[in-house]
């Protein structure tokens, strides 16, 4: 699984970091492989709407052609699913379908057609802060603070969700996530290192929180990470 969550995370930075450091925030995402298909692979979208005007989520899982393992598919979760989605070649999906166990990969997006949702991710994938609730909103607007809760959400609701589609091995859960993502995913292996067996965070904004994440690493327990 590591091997494969280095290549996964190395072709999508290669592609996806220039546009993402300064992303335009009305971009589209338009046509990707889900669309027109690759070797080893098929699409299947899972949407959960929201609830009591919360934030709804669209899934869309790239499932190995090849059946899954008596334990069921190992996965990787990949954060801002649509802009992720969008730079995946058909080459890196017909790679991992070659691997002797190939993953399941859940493309995590906000339930909309935006590559990026700026607003939405800052409150999913930062910490809550100390200092109330005028912590929570961030310079530009955005409440932050989520991210306690959307681990909560793809551990347990998202995940019982994907898995009435695809058997899934809890024991093979891998999480990878770009700059904010990154926070996300790095607050996740402090916080709660059984949430996931594996986590990738790339270039993750070790700035936010005016160094939040340096503060939690002392205390973090034994997981495998993978940072690049």
């Amino acid at each position: 699984m590591r091997a494969l969550l280095v290549l996964i995370a190395a072709v999508l930075l290669a592609t996806a970091m220039p546009v993402v450091a300064q992303p335009d925030l009305s971009r589209r995402i338009g046509t990707t492989v889900a669309d027109t298909g690759a070797p080893g692979y098929r699409f299947e979208r899972v949407i959960l709407p929201a609830e009591a005007g919360g934030q709804g989520y669209r899934f869309n899982l790239a499932i190995p052609l090849a059946p899954p393992p008596a334990t069921g598919y190992p996965a990787v979760w990949l954060l801002d699913g649509n802009a992720a989605l969008m730079e995946t070649p058909a080459t890196l999906l017909q790679a991992l379908a070659k691997a002797p166990s190939p993953p399941l990969l859940v493309f995590v997006a906000h339930d909309n057609d935006l590559r990026i949702d700026s607003a939405a991710r800052a409150h999913d994938y930062t910490p809550r802060l100390l200092g109330g609730e005028a912590a929570q909103v961030d310079p530009m607007g955005r409440r932050n603070g989520g991210a306690d809760g959307f681990l909560d959400f793809l551990t347990g609701a998202a995940r019982e969700r994907v898995r009435q589609v695809v058997p899934l091995d809890d024991a093979r859960q891998a999480i990878w996530g770009h700059s904010y993502g990154g926070v996300f995913v790095l607050h996740a292996l402090f916080s709660r290192p059984d949430a996931f067996a594996t986590y990738a965070a790339v270039d993750p904004s070790l700035w936010w929180g005016e160094g939040y994440l340096l503060k939690e690493a002392g205390n973090a327990a034994p997981a495998t990470a993978v940072t690049l």
